[in-house]
């Protein structure tokens, strides 16, 4: 894989992996005309309502020039109630769902720090692909991460 700083390890596409639109406009980012085919994209929202993360998503894509997402993701699920309002009809899954319906977005992912809050998102939706911090040292002492591993293999079971 060759990361965003040119290190390559194998052949397979780069990964870019970008901030939400608003967090830092100020993020240089090289075009991708005649490269997004070498590229899987990923990108992320903060938003929890449907319409701020449409927007967001829209925005996005406009500013790197192009017409799809490899990976969208929920972005810093902190809180139950995070959850809550990224799950309600007008939810931002509701938006992110909407857009891989229409191909603007191939996975969908999200990010949290909190095992619970990672085993309620998973109860909703069968994501494909959890970002968990993944610290060894609490994985042995008190089994943090442990539940949301086993939920990922019983669905890869089914």
């Amino acid at each position: 894989m060759q990361w965003c700083d040119g290190h390559t390890t194998t052949a397979s596409p780069t990964l870019m992996s970008l901030p939400p639109t608003g967090m830092r406009k100020s993020v240089s980012v090289p075009p991708l005309k005649g490269l997004r085919h070498k590229v899987f994209l990923a990108c992320k929202t903060e938003k929890r309502d449907k319409e701020g993360a449409a927007e967001a998503l829209c925005q996005s894509l406009k500013r790197l020039q192009t017409d799809h997402f490899d990976l969208y993701q929920l972005h810093a699920l902190k809180t139950r109630e995070d959850v809550e309002k990224a799950f309600v009809p007008d939810g931002a899954m509701a938006a992110i769902l909407e857009a891989k319906e229409k191909g603007l977005v191939r996975f969908v992912g999200f990010s949290a720090h909190s095992e619970e809050v990672a085993l309620m998102a998973l109860e909703r939706y069968p994501f494909d692909t959890v970002m968990l911090p993944v610290n060894f040292i609490c994985l042995l002492k008190n089994g943090f991460g442990e539940g949301c591993w086993r939920k990922r293999r019983r669905r890869e079971r089914q």
